[in-house]
């Protein structure tokens, strides 16, 4: 498998994604500090985005680094690629907020784990959408060991599978880490910790990315039906996206947990990853400008969004206004902040860190 061109309409995902993640904690902030229910709370399913993201975060990892599967010389470009992608906008952030939290680091682990972004600890997060980064890292990690050795990876990915399935069907979590903590001196807090990522349903979600990913390239290579066969993929993953969004507003958690809701969100998301198959597809969103931007300033907004929220709910005379023009400044204001931290500053950052990479590949030729 080969990365022949980049996929446009990933970007439009992204743009979607981040969207629907920041029209929920406007709503979701609404109704817990004003009591008030926007729209009557129609807009909560918004949380769909965080599994959209997990699936789209599999897709792209398995499009650009299959080739770099089982060849541990690759691993060095994968880390670099991983690294930048995810810490260096994450930590300006962190800066800036950690002031405000210097008194609630009683715990090492609460600072090393908002640094590093791995599961050791149950503290709140510094950046509260920073759960999500963890479980990022953590399939990262499982990726990394496919590079190591195919054999290693499917061993990896195996019993992560495993684990989850119990989890999954269950609703509990297998009690490893006290077996393991009675005949080690691993503390057994964070190994809880460790193992409850590896065993969460959610890990199924990268699973589900990259599934889709060796689907899109075989029927966009190997398939003289592509494009009928990607318009019914969107319509599939469209279909079922807004099903479960309507099961979910009705019936809210009295059928299912979120991690049902995660997982039926993220076969519709597979879905969704297909479609670019189709060249329809692929133009359709390639032509909207707004989606191509608002994708490439996602994660800025992803990562910003909640914050500028709650400092803006933090102010009285906002809690004074009407609930949907608060819900419209919380969106409005939100993304314009995050569009401008994206412009700022995570931009000129991706610049110098690619302009540093050109340059060593420069001098190692």
């Amino acid at each position: 498998m080969q990365v022949k061109q980049s996929i446009y309409s990933l970007q439009a995902y992204r743009a979607i994604a981040a969207s629907l993640v920041v029209v929920f904690h406007a709503a979701d902030i609404i109704r817990i500090k004003l009591d008030s229910h926007v729209f009557g709370d129609l807009l909560l399913f918004g949380f769909s985005g965080v599994p959209m993201f997990f699936v789209l975060s599999g897709f792209i990892i398995f499009y650009i680094h299959a080739q770099d599967i089982d060849r541990p010389s690759r691993l060095g470009r994968y880390l670099y690629k991983r690294f930048v992608r995810i810490y260096p906008l994450y930590w300006f952030i962190l800066l800036l907020l950690l002031p405000r939290y210097l008194g609630r680091i009683s715990n090492s682990n609460y600072l090393l784990e908002n640094i590093t972004l791995l599961r050791l600890t149950k503290f709140d997060k510094i950046i509260d959408v920073s759960w999500t980064l963890s479980y990022e890292i953590f399939f990262y990690i499982i990726f990394l060991s496919l590079i190591l050795h195919r054999g290693l990876g499917i061993l990896g990915i195996f019993i992560c599978a495993c684990l989850s399935s119990y989890s999954l069907i269950t609703g509990y979590f297998l009690e490893i880490p006290y077996i393991i903590s009675t005949i080690t001196s691993i503390d057994y807090g964070t190994l809880n910790n460790l193992i409850h990522i590896a065993s969460d349903p959610i890990n199924f979600l990268f699973l589900m990315g990259v599934i889709s990913s060796a689907i899109y390239f075989r029927i966009a290579h190997h398939y003289s039906t592509k494009d009928s066969l990607g318009v019914i993929a969107l319509v599939v993953g469209i279909s079922i996206f807004i099903s479960v969004a309507i099961v979910y507003n009705i019936y809210g958690y009295t059928i299912m947990s979120s991690r049902h809701y995660y997982l039926l969100w993220g076969l519709a998301s597979m879905f969704l990853m297909i479609a670019p198959a189709s060249v329809h597809v692929e133009s359709f969103f390639k032509d909207s400008r707004t989606l191509m931007f608002l994708g490439n300033a996602s994660y800025s907004l992803y990562l910003v969004h909640l914050i500028i929220q709650k400092l803006m709910m933090d102010s009285l005379v906002i809690q004074s206004m009407n609930p949907y023009l608060i819900f419209f400044l919380l969106i409005s204001i939100s993304v314009i902040l995050g569009v401008g931290v994206y412009l700022l500053i995570e931009r000129p950052l991706l610049e110098r860190f690619n302009h540093l990479s050109k340059n060593n590949r420069t001098r190692n030729k």
